[in-house]
């Protein structure tokens, strides 16, 4: 940062050009007579407050400057900034700068393109973010944590605690910041597998006693081929509602799944964490009133 330039002090009398100017002849031969003081006003007291509230400001931002500055340096400081930009970016619906805070580890949990879509839907359903509240700022070892308080049109305030950690000088989120957003995700995921026919990655979005059930993917596939025998080609999914219980760890996912005959057929997702994963336990698709669950018997 550069020299900061104060103002002069208008009440200095040395002389400038427009001073010059006013007195030719006095200041052509100053050896003959000495100048005259200037008429007497009332503005040099104006300037002296205008000079008082300038020099206030400057102090104010090269102190406040510094206070920022030792913010974003400290461990603490640092995480509280970056969560604060993180709640701005998704009160200003900018997602993609949103998503740039999480770290690698949730980066791999949820992509940009689904990070986007659940934050699109929440804003649908839950009404837009008009607020964010952070405080509570609290270090362990290498991770910081930040409450965040994060209020919605529709939906209200719900507060999280968020794990922060620094990624090579840079405060990054390692938790969800919303605890609806890793479960939506995995659905989010199995739904696009399951609409490009990528039974492989979806069967790995199983959870273990699922897969105990159907123990192939050619065992899964045919679950789906059934379906579309009856319903039609695949279209997507969309959630509606989310209940989670992260004590248990567990989250209930309602929402629709169409194909091309039948469309907005209600479906139930059940998921469990498992290690720190979210996997679908079970599926229930409610086709024309008749609920059908999958791996049936679970």
């Amino acid at each position: 940062m550069g020299a900061t330039q104060f103002p002069r002090d208008p009440n200095q009398t040395v002389p400038d050009a427009s001073t010059t100017q006013d007195y030719p002849a006095i200041y052509a031969d100053q050896t003959a007579i000495s100048a005259p003081p200037p008429p007497q006003s009332a503005k040099p007291k104006r300037h002296l407050a205008r000079n008082i509230f300038i020099g206030f400001v400057v102090v104010l931002l090269l102190f406040g400057g510094a206070a920022l500055y030792a913010l974003k340096v400290t461990p603490q400081g640092g995480a509280f900034a970056s969560a604060y930009s993180f709640c701005n970016a998704m009160k200003n619906q900018q997602y993609t700068q949103a998503y740039s805070y999480l770290s690698p580890d949730m980066q791999k949990q949820i992509s940009s393109g689904a990070f986007t879509n659940i934050s699109q839907t929440a804003d649908s359903v839950e009404g837009k973010v008009t607020g964010c509240t952070l405080n509570n700022v609290s270090a362990q070892g290498s991770i910081v944590n930040v409450q965040s308080t994060i209020t919605r049109s529709k939906m209200g305030s719900e507060t999280v605690t968020i794990q922060m950690i620094n990624n090579n000088g840079s405060w990054q989120i390692n938790s969800s910041p919303d605890p609806k957003l890793l479960p939506i995700a995995t659905v989010y995921q199995f739904c696009a597998d399951i609409k490009y026919q990528q039974y492989d990655a979806a069967y790995q979005l199983l959870s273990p006693n699922f897969q105990a059930a159907v123990t192939s993917t050619g065992q899964f596939q045919q679950i789906f081929t059934g379906l579309q025998n009856v319903a039609g080609t695949f279209v997507n999914c969309q959630d509606q509602q989310a209940g989670i219980d992260s004590s248990k760890g567990i989250a209930t996912i309602y929402g629709t799944i169409s194909f091309t005959r039948l469309q907005n057929i209600p479906i139930t997702i059940n998921e469990t964490d498992t290690t720190g994963v979210w996997l679908i336990d079970s599926l229930i698709i409610d086709i024309l009133n008749n609920p059908v669950q999958f791996p049936s018997g679970s």
